[in-house]
């Protein structure tokens, strides 16, 4: 059986920066145990399969998998699969619904002879939790000090829109960049979070604050089989619950940008429009730039 792949980077304008995507398309007749190994295989943090929808208002169905598990939403497979698929049916501008796990997300694209550019509206808005942490302990666990866990008014939390993640500020881009996660102190910190049926661990999302609605962040799920990730659009959809949380935001649409994977060497931008009304979101959508790496065949 041979089936047709591109590796595509997210988030970037170049090749060989941002998140890396494999894309493989007509799975149709793959099942879940193939689509896993094939994503262990490419070992990137995640891998999408295309397959058909049953509802003929989506242009595709999209089955994601990290090296370890399926998931049920992420972000960076949401634009580059937008682009591909876009691409593949020779769609330049406009929307169309995808459909994932989580549900049916929106997506809008822009492509010319220069860029291709993707956004999604994110399809549950963010949600946080768990808020009371010994500061001590994690420092600890990020290799850091007391001092350097916490800035302004924000504090560690649990954050999900879909997908959780341990949001923990870092109070300068210097301690940022020194972070060295001890995987086993994580794992007992996170031991009461858990879930017994999933490969998925809480992974930590580290950030700072550069400037003005503008973000320096790290990610890492070592237990997940992503030592740490140079984009993540879930993370970042998870993230508008925090910047709605303790950031001062004007009514209407606010732009938040988020850059990460600057000390992997692999420079990604996400794109942050939160729509606020009344203090609150009321719509958030994430999007950024893609470009092709590579195709090829797989031999399954």
């Amino acid at each position: 059986m041979q089936k047709q792949y591109e590796i595509l980077d997210v988030f970037t304008k170049q090749s060989m920066a941002g998140n890396q995507l494999a894309v493989v398309y007509d799975a149709d007749d793959l099942n879940t145990n193939q689509m896993q190994k094939i994503a262990r295989e490419f070992n990137f943090s995640e891998t999408i399969f295309i397959q058909s929808s049953d509802d003929e208002n989506n242009l595709a169905k999209l089955r994601i998998f990290i090296p370890t598990d399926e998931i049920p939403f992420a972000g960076h497979p949401t634009v580059g699969g937008a682009i591909a698929l876009a691409k593949a049916n020779n769609i330049s501008q406009g929307e169309f619904i995808l459909e994932e796990k989580i549900g049916l997300v929106h997506c809008g694209i822009d492509i010319n002879n220069k860029t291709n550019y993707a956004e999604f509206r994110i399809p549950k808005l963010s949600e946080i939790y768990h808020e009371n942490h010994d500061l001590v302990r994690i420092s600890q666990c990020l290799n850091l000090q007391k001092n350097d866990i916490g800035f302004d008014n924000h504090f560690p939390l649990i954050c999900s829109a879909g997908m959780e993640f341990f949001a923990i500020p870092i109070a300068t881009q210097a301690a940022l960049n020194k972070i060295v996660l001890n995987k086993d102190l994580w794992k007992e910190i996170l031991e009461k979070y858990i879930d017994e049926n999933s490969q998925w661990i809480l992974p930590l999302y580290a950030y700072t604050k550069i400037s003005k609605n503008k973000f320096d962040v790290r990610m890492m799920a070592p237990h997940s089989g992503i030592d740490e990730d140079p984009a993540t659009g879930a993370a970042a959809a998870a993230f508008s619950g925090v910047v709605e949380k303790f950031e001062s935001l004007n009514e209407g649409e606010n732009f938040i940008e988020i850059s990460q994977g600057i000390k992997m060497e692999r420079p990604s931008f996400i794109n942050l429009k939160l729509d606020i009304e009344n203090s609150k979101i009321r719509s958030a959508k994430i999007g950024g730039y893609v470009s092709t790496f590579a195709k090829g065949t797989l031999e399954i």
